[in-house]
């Protein structure tokens, strides 16, 4: 979702900064995600060696996720799998519906939470994820946090859980109830 041009002319435009274009932002943006997905050095320009570093850690971190993502996607599959096997589809529909019920209303929780506390929430996520290189830039020098402000993290923050708990209140819509 926020990969997309659109999405990130959005998020950039919701979170203006003086003196540099939202078209300026999103080509540097497109060529931070570029950056994320081959962690090819020479496609990052203007960076300090310490914002290289913590782009890495970022990087690194997009990979895990995705392997998260495959991993519970096939420990779903399995688990869905023993469950048809032995209890049949209704047990599975009823458990589907209740985990995504769940889910969506965790999501939303977390989202109050998150969005009220967003600055705690910021650097309470950097001081567990990005320990190897330093995440807490000067601003006067730093081409991170002049073209990303914290207002940009909050808005993508908010619009993912947002999107997932709809998404699984969607689906749990979408499973009927017998």
């Amino acid at each position: 979702m926020a990969t997309s041009p659109t999405w990130q002319k959005f998020f950039l435009t919701s979170a203006p900064v003086p003196d540099v274009s939202v078209t300026e932002r999103l080509a540097e943006t497109q060529q931070l995600l570029t950056y994320f997905r081959s962690q090819n050095i020479e496609t990052l320009g203007g960076y300090t060696l310490d914002e290289i570093a913590h782009l890495t850690e970022v990087a690194n971190l997009f990979q895990k996720i995705r392997w998260l993502h495959l991993a519970a996607f096939m420990v779903s599959i399995f688990l869905g799998w023993i469950i048809v096997h032995h209890q049949g589809f209704r047990v599975l529909r009823r458990i589907s519906r209740r985990a995504l019920g769940a889910s969506a209303i965790g999501l939303l929780a977390v989202l109050v939470i998150g969005i009220a506390g967003f600055s705690f929430l910021f650097v309470w996520f950097h001081k567990i994820f990005f320990v190897a290189a330093p995440w807490a830039f000067d601003p006067g020098v730093s081409k991170l946090v002049n073209l990303y402000p914290n207002e940009y993290f909050r808005n993508v923050f908010a619009a993912i859980l947002l999107t997932t708990a709809a998404t699984c209140w969607g689906l749990r819509l979408t499973i009927p109830k017998k």
